[in-house]
């Protein structure tokens, strides 16, 4: 005996049926069959090529069935012999190789039953089994996979090492939901709709890697009352984040711009470290450069000039208990009528940390 693992091509369920192995003629009373076995304890009727016929006896030693009446038609070789009353049985044709033509009927045991529908599987439908070979017919002994296109996710038979190589890919968000309805947390889940890796934890699916970018400039004139930034903002669900903030801005040498961020939720930790020009600079060339630590909400002031874009960056640690929008906020330092400008090749990158403290 031994076990293979292969994939699941077609499965349909056909009565219990074997066939002849030698030709027999009109008036014949022995029908030589593959195996007389499954018509032992029968109702003594067998269906010989769609005509009923009785049966007297089961010679088992020979593999053959004893007529009560003689055949009224030849019956060839290789004919189909069905046990009476159908007695159903369940069969799969199982590839174990990457080459179709290997594939191989394998008979389904009745516990296996309810777990695979008949039909044609394609690619992406067909179900991983284990087979027993070696005995009278291979017979499947196991699902260790089944593919989401049945509407479930077998965790229950999924190996460790098979659930890590699966990458679940989904049409958008709908198309995940309905064939998930019941996710595990540590779930990863791929969505085309927006090219997004999400992992479902804390009872929603969260995006592993966000990408941020103004579509359009901002500007700010005369005023040091911060706003939020139309556009560099996130949603977040509870967890731990590095965003990395670059922004691309103008200003006059005495406006300049200071930057601080808001969350509407609660914030356990948020630690960020500023980068950018200082503000008694004038050029974004110039070697003064503020390299500075400071919490999330701290105002922190930055040098930008009327005619060069500068650069600002900021890397944050932030850890929240509940959810809520994470939102840049920023406005001139020192009031000017010369605008300060955020442009539209400012950005921000999200990422979903595994929180090791």
């Amino acid at each position: 005996m031994s076990e293979l693992t292969g994939r699941v091509l077609t499965v349909d369920t056909r009565n219990l049926t074997e066939s002849t192995v030698s030709d027999a003629e009109v008036g014949a009373t022995l029908l030589y069959l593959t195996d007389a076995a499954p018509f032992v304890d029968t109702s003594g009727v067998c269906i010989v090529e769609g005509a009923a016929y009785q049966f007297a006896d089961v010679d088992i030693d020979a593999d053959a069935l004893i007529l009560t009446t003689p055949l009224t038609a030849v019956v060839p070789e290789d004919s189909a012999v069905e046990v009476f009353p159908p007695a159903p049985e369940k069969y799969a044709t199982v590839a174990f190789g990457d080459v179709v033509g290997d594939a191989t009927p394998v008979l389904v045991p009745h516990f296996l039953v309810e777990l695979l529908p008949d039909g044609i599987r394609d690619e992406l439908d067909q179900e991983i089994v284990t087979v027993e070979t070696g005995g009278a017919e291979p017979t499947m002994t196991n699902i260790v996979g089944k593919p989401l296109a049945q509407g479930v996710v077998a965790v229950e038979r999924l190996t460790p090492e098979l659930l890590a190589l699966i990458r679940m890919r989904f049409t958008d968000a709908a198309q995940r939901d309905a064939l998930i309805p019941t996710p595990s947390d540590g779930m990863s889940a791929y969505l085309a709709s927006d090219g997004l890796d999400y992992r479902y934890s804390g009872g929603v699916w969260v995006p592993q890697l966000v990408y941020v970018k103004k579509p359009s400039n901002t500007t700010v004139t005369s005023s040091t009352t911060l706003i939020n930034d139309p556009h560099l903002l996130v949603d977040l669900v509870p967890g731990t984040y590095r965003v990395e903030l670059i922004v691309h801005g103008t200003a006059s040498t005495s406006g300049d711009i200071k930057v601080a961020w808001s969350y509407s939720g609660t914030v356990v930790s948020g630690n960020r470290a500023a980068l950018g020009m200082t503000v008694d600079g004038t050029s974004g060339v110039q070697t003064t450069v503020r390299t500075t630590g400071h919490f999330l909400t701290t105002e922190v002031p930055y040098g930008l000039e009327a005619d060069d874009t500068d650069v600002l960056r900021e890397d944050v640690l932030l850890k929240v208990s509940t959810s809520g929008r994470l939102n840049l906020r920023w406005a001139q330092r020192a009031s000017s009528s010369t605008a300060t400008t955020v442009s539209a090749a400012s950005r921000m990158y999200i990422t979903r940390l595994a929180d090791r403290t």
